[in-house]
C-alpha cells in the first residue's frame, strides 16, 4: 500500500458526520488516491448503511472499494472534538481512518486492510498514543508499526 504522510491529519475540526467524510474525500483526490469524488464518496456512504462502522471506542474506520480509487490508501483523521457518529445511540468518535480499495482488486485486499488495521486498534496503550498526537511525524512512527 502507498503510504502518504499528507494523508495524516492532527487537529481535524469537523461539524458532523458527513463534514468530516467529504473533508477526507477531498484529501483523498487531492492527493490522487482517488479520481471522482462522487463515485467514492458513495462507495462509502452505501458501506455506512448496510452497517455502521464505528468500532467503539471512540474509534470508526469507514471504507469503500470503488473504481475511481487510484490505489489502496488510508487517512487518519484526529478530530480535535468528537462528532456524533450514529445518530441511533449517539455514539462519539474522535479517531477516524478512512480505507480506500479498487473496486478491481481482489477482495482479500480490502480485508487484509481492515484486519491489520483493526488489529492495532484494540491495543490501548496504541489507541492512547494516537489520542496523544500533535504532529503529523508522530503519527508517521505510529502507523510505521503497521505492516500492510
Amino acid at each position: 500500500m502507498k503510504f502518504d504522510e499528507n494523508h495524516i491529519l492532527t487537529e481535524v475540526v469537523a461539524l458532523s458526520k458527513e463534514d468530516l467524510l467529504d473533508q477526507l474525500v477531498q484529501v483523498a483526490f487531492q492527493s490522487g488516491a482517488v479520481s471522482s469524488v462522487d463515485d467514492y464518496r458513495s462507495s462509502i456512504q452505501s458501506r455506512e448503511e448496510e452497517i455502521s462502522t464505528n468500532m467503539g471506542n471512540g474509534i470508526a474506520i469507514p471504507h469503500g472499494r470503488a473504481l475511481s480509487v487510484n490505489h489502496p490508501f488510508f487517512i487518519f483523521a484526529k478530530l480535535t472534538q468528537a462528532i456524533s457518529w450514529n445518530r441511533e445511540d449517539d455514539s462519539l468518535v474522535d479517531l477516524v481512518f478512512l480505507l480506500g480499495v479498487p473496486q478491481q482488486s481482489d477482495a482479500s485486499e480490502h480485508m487484509r486492510l481492515l484486519s491489520r488495521l483493526a488489529g492495532r486498534l484494540v491495543d490501548d496503550e496504541f489507541v492512547t498514543s494516537l489520542r496523544e498526537v500533535n504532529v503529523r511525524q508522530e503519527a508517521v512512527k505510529l502507523f510505521e508499526s503497521i505492516t500492510f
